[in-house]
């Protein structure tokens, strides 16, 4: 028995692909179908699962807020927690009482004083930090009400104080509240009533419980989660990890297989002529392994990207990235099974008498 030199494997598994081109290409249309029909029925079923998924995340799934019944906390302890590597922004809020604007008498609006990481958190387009240097900062429909917009020039009538307005923002998603108030933003100095902090995805529970530990000098500290979700809830993660087609690559990965396998039977003079040259065992399966990766990769390739072509034509719109990681872990990994058994079929026929294989030259 001889073995052959890896590059010696490597090309002729090249030259078998090249030699029979048309059966090659067939071989990856018809595979293609295959992985292609996976690609896209997890594209389809995780659209859904995913679009709430970011819809929680828009209004606030990672935000928490930390308060005290004393209004004993820090806006300086709030601040820091924006340094920590689980966490995105966190900003201090201390309402200020009312004001009455010129261009909107007998009107009152609600005044706060924020540290500048509250509006990035609160606004659906978080203003740049230049933006928050000086002035104030009004919800969109105050704005709305009396026709402001930035650097507009606004005055209280109870102590004639001239502002500027540095931006107007949109906080109906994650704090409709504010949507009539007017920011003061100043820094972290002071008490506060309220600490927002916007945690990493995934990170909320034990980032609340984190969070509360940075006022270590504060008897009761009241975590809770901007978005209450209770037992009833969509759990996105849940879904999609529970979703039927999460070991669909399993009978994917086998029946693509199933048809290489077919596609070796048919090559059963091949390799009785490979046998007969002295071939061993070990260059024979390697050498039928590499020619399923060249079949393989290219179907991976065309059967995925036909998918994602189809879902965005039909949705017209193309999939989001963690659509795409999702059904490209799919297909990869029936690929990757399918690699894995593609030469068992081989051994099988190299079991059998070589005379009788070669009689089907």
């Amino acid at each position: 028995m001889i073995g052959w030199r890896v590059s010696e494997l490597l090309s002729e598994a090249a030259r078998s692909a090249l030699s029979s081109l048309l059966r090659s290409v067939a071989a990856v249309a018809g595979l293609g179908v295959l992985v292609g029909a996976l690609a896209f029925t997890e594209l389809t079923t995780t659209a859904g699962v995913l679009d709430f998924q970011r819809t929680v995340e828009a209004k606030g799934g990672w935000v928490g807020v930390l308060s005290n019944p004393d209004g004993t906390l820090f806006a300086r302890s709030c601040d820091s927690l924006a340094g920590r590597s689980w966490v995105v922004n966190a900003g201090g809020l201390r309402r200020s009482g009312s004001a009455e604007l010129t261009k909107a008498p007998g009107t009152l609006f609600q005044t706060a004083i924020v540290t500048s990481g509250a509006p990035r958190i609160w606004s659906a387009q978080p203003p740049r930090h230049s933006d928050l240097a000086e002035g104030v900062v009004v919800g969109e429909q105050l704005a709305a009400e009396v026709g402001l917009s930035g650097s507009s020039v606004i005055a209280e009538l109870h102590d004639g104080e001239v502002l500027h307005v540095g931006n107007v923002i949109s906080v109906e998603n994650r704090y409709p509240e504010a949507a009539r108030w007017m920011l003061r933003i100043a820094g972290p100095v002071g008490r506060i009533d309220e600490c927002w902090v916007e945690f990493a995805p995934r990170a909320l529970e034990a980032g609340l419980a984190a969070a509360s530990m940075v006022f270590g000098d504060v008897s009761r500290i009241d975590a809770r989660p901007l978005i209450r979700l209770d037992e009833f809830a969509r759990d996105p993660q849940a879904e999609l990890a529970q979703r039927p087609l999460a070991n669909a690559w399993l009978p994917i990965g086998c029946a693509l297989a199933s048809l290489f396998w077919i596609i070796t039977w048919f090559r059963r003079a091949d390799i009785g002529l490979y046998r007969a040259v002295g071939t061993d065992t070990l260059s024979l399966w390697v050498l039928v392994q590499l020619e399923a990766v060249m079949i393989y990769l290219p179907t991976l390739i065309s059967g995925y990207l036909w998918a994602v072509l189809v879902f965005a034509l039909q949705k017209e719109s193309f999939p989001g990235w963690d659509q795409l990681t999702v059904a490209f872990r799919s297909v990869a990994s029936a690929i990757a099974l399918s690699i894995v058994l593609a030469p068992c079929a081989a051994i099988l026929i190299g079991r059998s008498q070589i005379a009788i294989q070669l009689k089907d030259r």
